[in-house]
Order: C-alpha cells, then structure tokens, then sequence
C-alpha cells in the first residue's frame, strides 16, 4: 500500500498493483487447479522455464507500476509548487509598482513569505513509500525481465533548485524576485518535461511486459482455451484501469493542495 502525503496533513492510500493477488482472487481455481501430469522430462522442463519466465515478468510489472506511482507524486508535489510559485510572481509584479505605500509593500511581503513556507511543506510532504521524493531521489526501474532492460529516474532535490527563491524579498528588491521566480519556473518545468517524458516510457513498456506475461501465462495454462483468453483480457483491461484511475486520484487530491496552499 502507498501513501502520498499532502499539503497540511491530507493523505490518501493508493493500493499497488499486485498481479499474483489479483489473478488468485479473480480465478482461485486457477491456482488450486489439479496437478497436471506431465508425460516428459522435457515437458516438465519447458513448464519450469515458462513459470520462471512468468515470475521474471510479473516482478517487472511490480517495479513498473511502482515507478508509475513515484513519478504521479513526483508531479504532483510538482504542480502544486509550480502553482504557487506563479502565485508568487504575481505578487512580486504587484510589489514592483512605485505607487504603493510601505504598509502595502510589507503586506505583499507577508503573503510571499507564507507562499514560500508552503513550497516548503510540499517539498518535505511529497512522499512516496516513505521516501520524500522531491528532495533529491534517483531510482532504477527495471522494464524488461532482462539485463540492461531498464530506466534510471533522477529527481532533482527540489531545496537546492529553489534555494535562491527562499532568499527573495519583494519588499526590497523585487525585481531581483522576478528573476529569480522566472529562472526557478523555467528549472520546475523541465522537471516536470522529464517526469512526462518517464512516465511515457513506463506505460509503454507495461504494456509490452503486460502483453509478454499474458503469452508467457496462456502456454503455461490448462484452462480451456475461451476461458483463459476471457480472463487475461479481464485481468490486462484491469491492470491499465488502474494505472489511469491512479493518476486520476493524484490529480483530484493535488488540486485540492493547490486550493489549500492560495487561500
């Protein structure tokens, strides 16, 4: 079970993915079927090959799914940051004009400050298996059962991109802010360029790895042949469902930190 972790305490579960529960809840015959006599050493064999080749490829389900659901956080705490920060300019331009008075500057200032303590909180929230992501993490995702099949994720470390930001003061110097607010966007936004851009790769390759473990899991099945066509479809059609219903729930909650961190 996942945990993401929000602005001001608000958390939700995510159940991962797990494709040896699932099909043993889906067909529990299937696992508990009769031991099927095999009339070779060579057919034992090529059943022993085929269920180590299926474990290989549901061990890389597991870690692609994982990895689907660190980047959906990763994005998350992402938007909600890119948000505020925006917000921040905002009053960096108010703060540039000539006309205000000093109780209005300092004012504009305090919102700034409480903008920036948020960012804060969101950095330090972000979590992902208790890991907070976005200060700093670097990750191997495996996306094939073979050697050298695979993709690093390097998530920069979210204090160090922004520490210049946390050192503007737009009471004195807001123009400065504005340059500084304009570079930090500029580096969030690639960030989030390269979580899209992973997360593209992920999905394609559970796919691939999906469609080879149904394969792998139909040679090595007993069932009849309609039957366990019905239930590999079930059991693909589920699996994506539940990336996108993931991706959705990340996004309904990161809209309401957004909400929370402006008002």
């Amino acid at each position: 079970m996942q945990k993401l972790e929000g602005k001001g305490g608000i958390s939700m579960r995510i159940d991962n993915v797990s494709l040896v529960r699932y099909i043993e809840q889906l067909y529990p015959e299937r696992t508990n079927r009769t031991v099927y006599r095999f009339n070779s050493v060579s057919e034992l064999s090529i059943q022993q090959r085929l269920r180590s080749q299926i474990e290989g490829y549901r061990s890389t389900l597991s870690q692609i799914y994982s990895g689907i659901g660190l980047l959906n956080t990763a994005d998350a705490g992402l938007e909600s940051i890119t948000a505020a920060i925006q917000r921040a300019r905002e009053l960096a331009v108010q703060a540039s004009s000539s006309t205000l008075t000093e109780n209005e500057r300092s004012l504009l200032q305090e919102e700034y400050s409480r903008i920036l303590q948020g960012i804060r909180r969101t950095i330090q929230q972000t979590t992902y298996n208790n890991r907070r992501i976005l200060e700093g993490e670097n990750l191997v995702v495996q996306t094939g059962p073979n050697e050298g099949q695979n993709i690093t994720l390097n998530i920069p470390d979210l204090r160090e991109t922004l520490s210049k930001l946390f050192e503007t003061d737009i009471s004195r110097d807001s123009q400065q802010a504005l340059r500084t607010i304009d570079q930090v966007l500029e580096e969030v936004s690639q960030t989030r360029g390269n979580i899209g851009a992973w997360m593209n790769r992920l999905e394609a390759s559970a796919r691939n790895v999906l469609n080879a473990y149904s394969e792998l899991f139909r040679s090595e099945s007993v069932f009849e042949p309609a039957a366990e066509k019905a239930m590999m479809e079930q059991i693909r059609n589920e699996l994506l469902r539940q990336v996108t219903i993931t991706g959705l729930l990340y996004r309904m909650e990161n809209s309401r930190n957004v909400l929370n961190l402006l008002m």
